[in-house]
């Protein structure tokens, strides 16, 4: 059962590929930002792990 909660050292944006870095625990609804395209993206899932890009509010 080790495998059961693996975890997770990087995150791929959804728009380019790119890595992007993240420095704290996920959870549902947080918002990251790719550094190679400014696109943001909310985590809408943990397992398996799945982006939504964010909808800019207008």
């Amino acid at each position: 059962m080790q495998n059961e909660h693996k975890k997770i050292d990087k995150i791929i944006c959804p728009e380019c590929d790119g890595e992007i870095p993240f420095f704290s625990s996920l959870k549902l609804g947080t918002v990251v930002e790719c550094p190679a395209c400014v696109t943001q993206s909310e985590i809408v899932d943990l397992a398996p792990l799945k982006l939504a890009p964010l909808e800019e509010e207008k």
